[in-house]
Parts: structure tokens; C-alpha cells; sequence
């Protein structure tokens, strides 16, 4: 059976990218009984959304176009009462959607990643992995010795979760070595 373990930062990347769509997390879901989540990615999700949905805010809230005339001649042709009514339509639009990402952040059950996250988290079907001081041990060495991953001088995220999947495999090795014997 194929099994999908999900890093961090593709769960993170549904607040930031406009590549991939919720459609994504649906599909997953509907897949749960193939999805491993290892406790650490689940940890650090939790530990980063809300600085990347006040980086999605401020970079939205830089976006809005300022209200720019240049000359009592535009501002006197037909068309640019219809201009400025537009303009104002879009500037409310544009707070009303800051408001929204604002009152998302405080209150998760209105983030839709966080939901599907969640719920993954808390589903049955899907296999969580747990760490101990056995894998921290392991990620320690790993980092020590500069075996991948790692990308950072300071945690060792990446190695933990590394060794959790490595743990997995191991079990599903020796689980399948027992059958063909």
C-alpha cells in the first residue's frame, strides 16, 4: 500500500501559493488511510500559520493600488465619477477581505487549512507518528554527520521527522519481510 507523508511546508504553502488549490487537502482527505503524518509536522504547522497569515495579510493590504490623479482634466471627464465609484467599491471590498483574513486568524475555525489539517490530525485513518528521545538521538547524529535533510544550523526539524519516516519504513519492511517467510 503506498503511503503519503506530508511535509510541513506543503501544508503551509496553501496560505501563501496560488498554485495549489484546496482541492488538494479534499483529495487528500478522501485518501486518509494513505497519509502518515509525523506528530512534529502536525507540531510545526501549529508553530508557523499564523506568521505566514500575517505575512499573506500585509503583503494583501501592500497590494491595494493607491488612488492616483494626475490632472483636473481627468478628474472632469465623464467616465471618472464612474472611476472613482469603482474605486471605492474596491477599496471596501479590499478591507473586507483584510477583516476576514484578521478574524481567520483568530479564530481557526474559520481557516480552512487548519481544518483540513485538523481533521487529519484527528482522523482514525490516518497514521500518526510519534517521536521519542530514540529518534531525537538519531536526528542529533544525523545533523552531526551532515546527512540529509537539514537545512537549518540550529534545529534539527527536518532530521526528526527524517528519522520518524525512517521508523515507518523499517516497520513496514519488517511487517512485509514476514510475510514472504
Amino acid at each position: 500500500m503506498i503511503k503519503i507523508v506530508i511535509d510541513t511546508n506543503v501544508f503551509l504553502d496553501f496560505y501563501d501559493t496560488h498554485t495549489e488549490s484546496i482541492k488538494v487537502l479534499e483529495e487528500l482527505k478522501k485518501n486518509a488511510s494513505n497519509v502518515v503524518l509525523p506528530k512534529l509536522v502536525y507540531e510545526e504547522f501549529l508553530r508557523s500559520k499564523n506568521r505566514l497569515i500575517d505575512s499573506v495579510i500585509s503583503n494583501f493590504e501592500k497590494s491595494k493600488p493607491k488612488k492616483h490623479y494626475s490632472s483636473a482634466m481627468i478628474q472632469n471627464l465623464p467616465i471618472f465619477k464612474e472611476l472613482e465609484n469603482a474605486w471605492d467599491n474596491y477599496s471596501n471590498y479590499h478591507g473586507n477581505v483584510v477583516k476576514e483574513l484578521r478574524d481567520m486568524k483568530n479564530n481557526q475555525e474559520q481557516d480552512v487549512v487548519f481544518k483540513y489539517v485538523e481533521d487529519m490530525f484527528r482522523s482514525n485513518e490516518v497514521e500518526k507518528i510519534e517521536y521519542d528521545d530514540s529518534i531525537i538521538e538519531k536526528a542529533k547524529r544525523r545533523h552531526i554527520l551532515g546527512h540529509p535533510p537539514g537545512t537549518d544550523e540550529k534545529t534539527i526539524g527536518d532530521e526528526v521527522i527524517w528519522e520518524t519516516i525512517l521508523v515507518l519504513q523499517r516497520w513496514i519492511l519488517t511487517v512485509d519481510a514476514r510475510f514472504f517467510f
